[in-house]
């Protein structure tokens, strides 16, 4: 009995020393994803979306609960046509982390901006969820008091299309909601 109690003890000592080492190298120290975060978000500014997804898919993996991070990395590849759940489920984490006083760029902002709305409407939209899209374009809305009309008058008739695809497939039509690129 003593003997099955030490191999009990062994194993659960060499599973959680496993455990931690996995965590440990998912971590990176706060100087290394400071420089990680400021050469994706270079490539971001410069349009390289592509390029940045994976650096920031390497700090989402290390800090999943940082805001402007989830919204890069949701923006990057929503731009890059891959419009799948994970991207819904990132856009929809840094959603839950926006702040009117967002400031991109800086590390130490943890926040989204509101541009994180329309992105997570557009994937929304794209994935064929209407009322979870219209849901999040109203929130963008709400938002953005100071967008221009013609910006708002977008959201709106992309609202408005949301609402038509809505009724027509659940009418049996052959809804099918056009890919629009933010």
């Amino acid at each position: 009995m003593k003997t099955i109690l030490n191999i009990t003890a062994v194993a659960l000592v060499f599973t959680m020393g496993i455990i931690r080492t996995e965590k440990a190298e998912a971590q990176m120290s706060n100087y290394k994803y400071a420089q990680l975060f400021d050469q994706a978000f270079e490539l971001v500014v410069e349009g390289n979306h592509k390029q940045a997804i994976p650096m920031l898919t390497k700090l989402y993996d290390s800090d999943g609960n940082h805001g402007q991070v989830q919204f890069l990395l949701g923006m990057c590849r929503m731009n890059c046509g891959m419009v799948d759940a994970f991207t819904v489920y990132v856009l929809n984490k840094a959603a839950k982390n926006y702040n009117f006083q967002h400031q991109s760029g800086r590390v130490e902002d943890r926040t989204a901006p509101a541009r994180v709305w329309f992105f997570l409407a557009e994937a929304r939209s794209q994935m064929q969820h209407e009322t979870a899209a219209i849901e999040a374009y109203r929130n963008y809305m709400s938002c953005v008091p100071m967008a221009s009309i013609d910006h708002k008058t977008m959201v709106i008739n992309r609202i408005k299309q949301l609402k038509n695809t809505g009724s027509e497939a659940s009418n049996g039509g052959n809804a099918i909601f056009a890919n629009l690129k933010p």
